[in-house]
């Protein structure tokens, strides 16, 4: 699929506060022995489908915008956009959905990354290959569905690390959507 296309299906489909929610949810729920309880358990499989396609999307954008400034030219945010005492809304909400800009601010990006998501994706497979994120991602859903605790069983992920780059994924593909791909 188009990385585009995979975007928008992600966040027309499910608001960027769920999927937030979900990632927190799911990491508690993987290093406990308590079984994830958010939703049904097909809503977590749902999530982890929609996860592991935006991260196959970012991938592709990764290798396609590298150095291409100009590739990546609608997602920018001009200089002085960020001076203000107020920062436009449009550069982070979509105006079509109900929900405050609290929800949908970027809280997870630095003022580089907001002024140029791109560098998120760049910087998300600097730490692990698509493949490692994949089957990451399994195991954090395994065990977030079962009575086991990923940290007793020794697996080796760095929960707090794993949040806070899907936490950047996200809310970079969140802003890549709203500034590029669903601007009417």
């Amino acid at each position: 699929m188009e990385p585009f296309a995979t975007i928008e299906d992600v966040f027309s489909a499910v608001p960027l506060s769920h999927y937030r929610r979900y990632i927190i949810s799911t990491l508690k729920a993987a290093s406990s022995d308590r079984y994830w309880k958010e939703e049904d358990p097909g809503s977590l499989l749902y999530f982890r489908k929609k996860i592991g396609d935006l991260m196959d999307a970012a991938q592709q954008l990764n290798v396609k915008t590298r150095n291409k400034k100009a590739v990546r030219q609608k997602a920018l945010v001009k200089p002085g956009a960020l001076d203000q005492e107020i920062i436009d809304p449009r550069l982070y909400m979509d105006s079509q959905i109900k929900h405050t800009q609290w929800e949908a601010f970027p809280r997870s990006l630095s003022k580089k990354e907001f002024v140029d998501p791109y560098l998120v994706f760049k910087r998300f497979f600097r730490n692990r290959s698509l493949k490692k994120w994949h089957r990451d991602l399994e195991e954090m859903i395994f065990y977030a569905l079962s009575p086991h605790d990923c940290v007793e069983d020794l697996l080796d992920l760095d929960l707090l690390r794993i949040n806070q780059l899907l936490q950047k994924l996200l809310e970079a593909a969140h802003l890549i959507w709203v500034r590029e791909i669903n601007q009417g």
